[in-house]
């Protein structure tokens, strides 16, 4: 079997919401990317992402560049061409988009080698479970008794978790809203906060402080990615456990942080840490610190599910509310959990079909 085509395909879609907590930029529509590579015996691989930069540079960076070094190449040989792609970015002085651009690849050819083999993925990495707990994460910054609502409504649905943003410009405002969820649920969720590197250091340990009173669960994070010293810091003082790793990209980034001690809950972003090659290191590097993995959100959810599935370190995945209208629009199967679990799809590859009128560009 040989990879044949590689295509990128980007457009936007509508999401339903306004802004996300402090961004100011209005998100009532964001730019997918959707990755397609095809093979000589006509089994085709996908993986889809939400961005809100251009996905056009990435959709563009996968035909221009990555695609010339895929062509032509046996698709289950990932090691080799995860390190092929590597080595191409790095010396075309890699961005953001060029590393998720080899994520969104490796995560396409493992659909292959599942479909090829038909099997889901978790079975070809050796599965643990086959569910996993699901966390409903909101994003929008609402009134408390708002949030509460949605608590109790997420709560009625089975999920055993919630995440709600933080960094409001009054810092009492976060303590408000944590206050009225819990007033709400008692103790029927989990809930914590996504700070979405909003805090300043004092801010953070104030914050910490004052969310312990009301059974967080961690503070998502709270500072700047690269302040490592900040993260040690705030690991060792903060009553509660502080979660992040969505914005760290490379195994090195990773161990820095975690020899550190600056990191409690391991979050990475399927696309960002090398796909589900990469997601698959990170839960090993979760055994050797003792820590759980709960990958960030992506749009398909379905790579996140079958490497979550392979490990005993992993206590929930992910749910955006913020993607559902999305998901629904784009993907042929219902990706929400039932009963708050995430469970491992019987098909083939991930599990997972874009519907054809989505294999274009610009809609």
């Amino acid at each position: 079997m040989k990879i044949s085509e590689v295509k990128g395909f980007h457009f936007k879609m509508e999401t339903g919401l306004k802004t996300i907590g402090a961004n100011p930029v209005r998100i009532d529509s964001t730019p997918v990317v959707v990755v397609k590579i095809s093979t000589d015996e006509g089994i085709e691989g996908y993986c889809a992402n939400i961005y809100i930069t251009s996905g056009k540079i990435l959709a563009n960076y996968v035909e221009e560049v990555l695609a010339p070094a895929l062509i032509g190449q046996d698709p289950f040989q990932i090691g080799r061409l995860d390190e092929e792609l590597a080595i191409l970015t790095h010396k075309n002085r890699p961005g953001t988009s060029m590393i998720r651009a080899n994520g969104i690849v490796n995560i396409a050819l493992w659909d292959i080698m599942g479909k090829a083999l038909n099997r889901p993925v978790a079975h070809l990495l050796g599965f643990y479970t086959d569910k996993v707990k699901a966390y409903a994460s909101t994003a929008e910054w609402k009134e408390p008794e708002a949030l509460a609502e949605d608590a109790l409504r997420y709560a009625e649905m089975g999920f055993k978790a919630m995440k709600v943003r933080g960094g409001r410009p009054n810092r009492e405002d976060d303590i408000r809203v944590v206050a009225a969820i819990r007033k709400a649920i008692g103790s029927r969720m989990e809930l914590w906060v996504d700070a979405n590197r909003s805090y300043t250091r004092e801010r953070a340990f104030w914050q910490a402080r004052a969310f312990a009173e009301y059974n967080i669960r961690s503070i998502e994070e709270p500072l700047n990615p690269e302040d490592i010293e900040g993260y040690a810091d705030l690991c060792k003082k903060s009553p509660i456990p502080i979660s992040a790793g969505e914005n760290l990209m490379t195994l090195m980034q990773w161990r820095n942080m975690l020899q550190r001690g600056a990191i409690d809950i391991m979050q990475p972003w399927p696309t960002q840490c090398g796909g589900i090659s990469g997601l698959r290191k990170l839960c090993g590097l979760a055994e050797a610190f003792n820590l759980e993995i709960e990958p960030h959100a992506s749009l398909m959810i379905a790579e996140s599910i079958q490497v979550m599935c392979t490990t005993p370190q992993c206590s929930y995945v992910m749910w955006s509310v913020a993607q559902t209208r999305v998901r629904e629009a784009l993907f042929e199967e219902n990706l929400d959990p039932v009963d708050g679990y995430f469970w491992l799809p019987d098909k083939p590859g991930l599990g997972v079909t874009i519907k054809p009128k989505f294999l274009k560009n610009d809609l």
